[in-house]
């Protein structure tokens, strides 16, 4: 006799084909871009990322966004959060289309609903960050940037905060 954990464990799998196929394809994707980088010694710093571009492309596919603008790590982090979401929310809604009764389906719709909720204000959240991204990919962060105090009369002022201890 099956537990009923196998059921929508089995209906996920079989449906999870797509996502194995976007899986596939970010890793081989990711291998040939890491072999066109070990070819080449100097880094192509003309190249700026558009920032419209890469919101689009976070909005279109979790974390594509992130990729386009060189953070492979983000990337691969707001990949699995969005993808997760995704997957919750429609592993509830089955539940909720199996539920016995009218109050078990309403648990399930609500926690579809949460999900996609978090899943929305993900989405806003990783393309705002992958407009940032791109925004700032041109900022010098050298170290010539630090300021350096003039010679001369040099005025600072101190500020000591002390606690009282009360005396038994």
């Amino acid at each position: 006799m099956r537990s009923w954990k196998s059921k929508p464990l089995r209906w996920w799998t079989e449906r999870g084909v797509g996502l194995s196929l976007v899986l596939a394809f970010l890793l081989a994707s990711s291998g040939r871009a890491l072999a066109q980088a070990d070819t080449s010694a100097v880094q192509d710093t003309t190249r700026l990322p558009n920032p419209r571009g890469a919101m689009i492309r976070s909005i279109l596919l979790p974390g594509w966004g992130q990729w386009y603008n060189g953070k492979r790590l983000k990337a691969g982090f707001v990949f699995a959060v969005e993808t997760g979401l995704i997957a919750n929310a429609v592993y509830q809604n089955y539940l909720a289309s199996k539920a016995a009764d009218e109050a078990e389906r309403f648990v399930y719709i609500d926690r579809r609903n949460q999900s996609l909720w978090w899943l929305a204000g993900a989405i806003l959240l990783s393309s705002l960050d992958a407009y940032v991204d791109a925004q700032l990919a041109g900022f010098d962060v050298g170290p010539d940037l630090s300021w350096t105090p003039a010679r001369g009369l040099v005025v600072g002022a101190r500020l000591s905060l002390r606690r009282r201890v009360p005396s038994d």
